[in-house]
């Protein structure tokens, strides 16, 4: 029985649950990554076909398209647009939830996030199907930023950034596009 059958790993596919994109980055957190690579997002365009009637790839459907061309002739509008797919909104959130863990560890609450993030992931291939697992230790590592309020790093001064007063660029772990390193 493979993955794709059954959805036991995180994955992309179309007909596997929202939990296979969603749960992406809790792993990454479980697991000390910088961060996971995916290798097309945009593959069904190189084929030749129209991922709106046929998005199958590598034995599963939406494996490599997580983008759809946004066509006036299909969705209207004056100009052609990439439409993105629910599972790249799911990898969003999952990206945001990454996010809470972050901070909150910074803010000396790493216990927190270790409980939250085991009560989801147990392994690799096992983790919380139900959204409502997920869902509710979001929840809590929520209300725990609220209370904790606005975060406020110390000023950081030149020498503290590498001698430059500009901030570098570097690949962000969370979101994989560029943002600043302080």
């Amino acid at each position: 029985d493979s993955s794709a059958d059954h959805g036991q790993w995180p994955d992309m596919f179309i007909d596997h649950p929202a939990m296979n994109q969603r749960v992406m980055a809790w792993m990454t957190w479980k697991y000390g990554l910088d961060g996971f690579l995916y290798y097309d997002t945009v593959y069904a365009y190189g084929v030749n076909r129209d991922p709106w009637k046929d998005a199958y790839s590598f034995g599963t459907n939406g494996d490599g398209t997580l983008f759809y061309p946004g066509k006036t002739s299909i969705i209207g509008g004056k100009t052609d647009i990439p439409c993105f797919s629910l599972r790249l909104m799911e990898i969003r959130q999952s990206l945001q939830d990454y996010e809470y863990m972050r901070l909150l560890k910074k803010r000396g609450h790493g216990s927190l996030v270790k409980k939250a993030v085991n009560a989801v992931v147990t392994s690799s291939d096992d983790f919380a199907h139900s959204p409502g697992v997920l869902l509710k230790e979001r929840m809590i590592m929520g209300n725990e930023l609220s209370k904790l309020g606005r975060y406020r790093p110390a000023k950081s001064t030149a020498a503290d950034r590498g001698g430059s007063d500009q901030p570098r660029m570097t690949p962000s772990a969370t979101s994989g596009l560029m943002s600043p390193k302080m």
